[in-house]
């Protein structure tokens, strides 16, 4: 007897598909977080406390931003609002090389092609992450 898929069986596996690029868009999201707590560790850039703490508080002023992060690193020096935006934009671009690096890692090759990364980086629905960090991957000819 030859087997057919039904509307249900078909439905079951988007499922399944959008299940699985769920699961490794949270893992490349989780692992791209623990890169940036490394990176911050090993430099002493506030970047994942900064990135976090406008993460949870997105509607956060500047200063309101600055007091958070002082609290957060045990009252050392608060940033001034023009330091503290300056920051925040290279802990962005830092968090989207990371997570480029862990889109290009998964896919298992030493050194992906812009289309490749670009093709999983939209299927997992990260472009909106990683398009600066393609763009400065891969420079425009």
């Amino acid at each position: 007897m030859r087997w057919t898929k039904t509307v249900a069986s078909e439905a079951f596996d988007e499922v399944e598909g959008a299940d699985f690029v769920a699961s490794c868009r949270d893992e490349m999201l989780a692992n791209a977080w623990s890169a940036l707590r490394k990176h911050e560790c090993d430099m002493g850039q506030p970047y994942y406390a900064l990135l976090e703490e406008r993460t949870r508080n997105p509607d956060s002023t500047t200063e309101q931003l600055a007091e958070a992060l002082s609290r957060r690193r045990s009252g050392q020096s608060v940033l001034s609002p023009a330091a503290l935006r300056k920051t925040l934009q290279r802990a962005r671009m830092r968090f989207s090389d990371l997570l480029l690096d862990e889109v290009a890692r998964m896919l298992g090759t030493a050194c992906p092609s812009r289309d490749a990364l670009e093709r999983e980086v939209i299927e997992l629905g990260l472009h909106a992450y990683c398009r600066s960090a393609l763009d400065r991957r891969f420079p425009p000819a």
